[in-house]
């Protein structure tokens, strides 16, 4: 529970955590940079050090919130998120450098340098040292089950990165077949030779293999699954995952949107028996005709071969549309079609439309 509490920070408590850890930097690197000059004894002097440490301090973590450097998100910490942090050092030697002088500091230029490059890996560093705490607290997870993934290119370094995030499963080697990887620890997992996968997973007490390898490689994702069900492992092939991590587009990770899902309710099963015999000989009107739930319901209800369909639409163009669509069908199952525009919010319209029909 504590690892977990741990890892789950609320986002509030770390963004504090980051602006503390950084205002603690700010006063650092100026101690720091004083006490390697041989000035420090003037940097305790009671009235200099009342006034340039709260300067330091309250203007310095104002520049921190306004790069938003406690805005970096620890899990994604990368190039960019460095050179923001340049930046800001940048910022803060600046003021370094004009609240110095204001104060009549010697050797300016030395002191800054000191104090912009203590507190850019002063900054770096804490955040380093906290992913990897927290990364091991992770690790240590009981709760989690240690996996390997077959394939250490793109796709299986981009797997690993999103499993260490989950609370389910834990990456703990790669196997793969290209020599240059083999003996490499990418991320801190170590990959390893395919030959030598039974004896690797019963070390690591490993009972699952994810296949991270592309569409491409079928026949070797086949023989690698042979092998690892005879090991006795369970096998996870997860090539259209994969390929979407890795950049290839898959039209099979698309599909269309059901009705249901736009509602927020379940779909109701018109082939059900007691719901077809509902709209069975009855003349029934679908407002929104032509919209994309409405031309759906149109198909459905029409299989439950009522007397007539009302197609009723704002639209001309969707209205002539569903229409197009459906009157051959409409034709086959002798279910009538009748075609009306207009809007749900004219109520003469519809009332006109419902006397009509």
């Amino acid at each position: 529970m504590l690892i977990q509490g741990l890892t789950t920070l609320p986002r509030h408590v770390v963004r504090g955590i980051l602006v503390l850890s950084d205002t603690f930097l700010i006063i650092a690197s100026v101690f720091l940079a004083f006490t390697l000059q041989g000035d420090l004894a003037k940097l305790l002097t009671p009235l200099f050090a009342y006034v340039f440490i709260l300067e330091m301090t309250l203007i310095g973590a104002a520049i921190v919130m306004r790069l938003k450097l406690h805005c970096i998100k620890l899990v994604m910490f990368n190039s960019k998120d460095v050179s923001k942090i340049a930046i800001a050092a940048g910022c803060l030697s600046l003021l370094f450098a004009t609240c110095a002088a204001l104060q009549g500091v010697t050797g300016l230029v030395a002191k800054t340098l000191i104090f912009g490059t203590a507190f850019f890996s002063g900054s770096v560093g804490a955040r380093a040292a906290m992913i990897a705490i927290l990364s091991y607290m992770r690790d240590r997870n009981s709760n989690r089950q240690s996996v390997a993934i077959f394939g250490a290119g793109g796709a299986g370094i981009q797997l690993a990165s999103a499993l260490r995030q989950s609370h389910v499963m834990r990456p703990v080697i790669f196997f793969d077949d290209n020599l240059h990887l083999q003996g490499m620890a990418i991320g801190g997992i170590p990959v390893l030779d395919a030959k030598r996968m039974k004896a690797s997973l019963a070390y690591h007490k490993i009972e699952m293999v994810l296949i991270a390898l592309p569409e491409s490689a079928k026949e070797r994702r086949a023989v690698i699954i042979e092998q690892l069900e005879r090991i006795g492992v369970k096998v996870r092939a997860l090539p259209p995952f994969v390929d979407m991590l890795a950049g290839r587009g898959n039209e099979a990770l698309f599909r269309t949107v059901g009705a249901d899902e736009i509602l927020g309710r379940d779909a109701v099963d018109l082939e059900t028996p007691e719901i077809a015999k509902t709209y069975a000989g009855r003349v029934v009107m679908v407002t929104g005709a032509g919209g994309s739930i409405g031309s759906e319901l149109c198909r459905q209800i029409l299989n439950c071969r009522p007397a007539k369909i009302v197609l009723f639409d704002q639209s001309e163009f969707n209205l002539y549309q569903i229409d197009f669509e459906l009157r051959d069908l409409a034709a086959q199952h002798k279910v009538q079609l009748s075609t009306y525009l207009g809007s749900v919010t004219d109520p003469v319209r519809v009332r006109h439309v419902l006397t009509q029909e």
